[in-house]
């Protein structure tokens, strides 16, 4: 199997470090990594978040490469509920409780008015263990491509996934490993 992983262009939420709300408009950069983005080949069957910031590029890109699109809403990025739309610093304003209970026990926290984290990885494991052998290209979400990336690697990835960016996740021989496209392997 292999899986090209594209993070959505960067956003004007993540430019100003704010927790995205669930459809976000591209920053300039945003809309320079569109372009970049759009250049490259579709790899397999493509699929998308159903979320605008992804959604847009994807359409794009079927249409550009004439294949068809298929949009999966559990790929999307986890619902932050009301920390959406806000930076960090706002959140430990406004939310002090919440925010200390996210940072002392993250995998176990729900955000509120949103979902926890095992809901969220749930899905998309769900999503991964749906897709048969063969070669996809998927647009998604940082949060999103980290879990498919602990699932299919049994690895913690902790650096964060730069928007606008490109990976390659393969099996070589049953050893899952992640090419950044634009640099080496990260062997599983």
């Amino acid at each position: 199997m292999h899986v090209v992983l594209i993070r959505h262009p960067q956003t004007i939420a993540s430019l100003e470090k704010r927790f995205p709300k669930k459809d976000e408009t591209y920053s300039h950069e945003g809309r320079r990594q569109f372009e970049q983005l759009l250049k490259n080949p579709v790899c397999g069957e493509l699929i998308t978040s159903d979320l605008l910031r992804c959604k847009i590029l994807a359409q794009a890109m079927a249409e550009a490469h004439d294949v068809p699109l298929r949009v999966d809403s559990r790929i999307r990025e986890i619902d932050m509920g009301v920390f959406e739309g806000h930076t960090f610093s706002e959140l430990e304003e406004a939310f002090s409780q919440d925010v200390q209970d996210w940072m002392r026990e993250p995998e176990s926290f729900t955000f509120p008015q949103g979902e926890s984290y095992f809901e969220f990885h749930r899905r998309v494991r769900e999503f991964a263990q749906e897709l048969e052998e063969g070669q996809y290209t998927l647009i998604t979400h940082s949060g999103v491509i980290h879990s498919l990336m602990n699932f299919w690697m049994q690895k913690e990835m902790v650096e964060p996934f730069p928007c606008g960016h490109r990976g390659l996740l393969f099996n070589d021989d049953g050893q899952w490993k992640f090419r950044d496209l634009t640099g080496g392997i990260i062997d599983g």
